[in-house]
């Protein structure tokens, strides 16, 4: 069974959140490769160079878990239970907020010299966004899984 062709179907902003997690994932996965290759796993000297890539990969496995039921795909579907709903929802917000945290000081710092940091940029909207997403998503989940609406 092929599954691409199921993603042309998909709702535009669906394709945009599973194209932003797996950017998320991708990025936090080489993070974390560069670090184990070049020895930097201390967390008392760099943690934050070990904290974001997790971040990053751990934003965009439950964006994909979040999105996946959305898909229809009809290859055992998997169902989060509540409490795994709520905890991603919980982690999405937590994400989202300490972004846009790391973005109000770049910009206290910097002014608006900031925004030409690319890299800073980039992990900031993926984080927003897909930690947005998880919050809306994962709540809504759990929501409708507390009244019995099917999803």
């Amino acid at each position: 069974m092929i599954i691409v062709p199921r993603l042309r179907i998909a709702p535009l902003w669906l394709r945009v959140i599973l194209l932003m997690a797996s950017a998320a994932l991708l990025i936090g996965l080489v993070g974390l490769g560069t670090a184990a290759i070049g020895g930097r796993f201390e967390l008392t000297e760099n943690g934050r160079q070990l904290v974001v890539p997790l971040a990053l990969s751990l934003l965009g496995l439950l964006s994909w878990v979040l999105a996946l039921p959305r898909l229809g795909l009809k290859t055992g579907r998997v169902v989060a239970s509540k409490a795994v709903n709520g905890l991603i929802a919980l982690c999405g917000s937590l994400f989202a907020m300490f972004a846009c945290e790391e973005l109000v000081t770049a910009f206290d710092d910097a002014g608006l010299v900031a925004l030409l940091d690319v890299p800073l940029m980039l992990v900031a909207v993926l984080s927003i966004v897909l930690g947005a997403w998880c919050a809306v998503a994962g709540t809504g989940n759990l929501l409708r899984s507390n009244h019995g609406v099917p999803r």
